[in-house]
């Protein structure tokens, strides 16, 4: 049985690293990451086998210039949904950012 091919944003994040971990022996992961080029403003293009997924974990969080990462976010989400929209992809979004003051750790979900 061949393995899905799955990109994942971020992929050198907390969460995208242990996704890919953990399952590493049962898919194939396309990593795209700031190391290997990956930008929030550019469309993606992957000449590749059949992708099944899109895991985007990828964010900017700059305490210091809130709007900039209000656009970045944004235009990476929009990118990558247009990516799985034209390549029949599904899409998975996970993020571990918490908006707001915290009153007690750990955090709820």
């Amino acid at each position: 049985m061949l393995k899905k091919n799955i990109i994942i944003t971020g992929s050198s994040s907390f969460i995208a690293s242990k996704i890919i971990e953990k399952y590493k022996h049962k898919y194939n992961f396309i990593k795209l990451n700031r190391k290997n080029g990956y930008s929030f403003q550019k469309k993606i293009i992957i000449k590749s086998p059949k992708i099944n997924y899109l895991i985007h974990t990828a964010f900017i969080k700059d305490i210091n210039n809130n709007d900039f990462n209000y656009r970045a976010n944004l235009k990476s989400v929009k990118n990558c949904l247009d990516f799985c929209r034209l390549n029949n992809v599904k899409f998975i979004f996970l993020s571990t950012f918490v908006y707001g003051n915290t009153f007690k750790l750990p955090i709820d979900e």
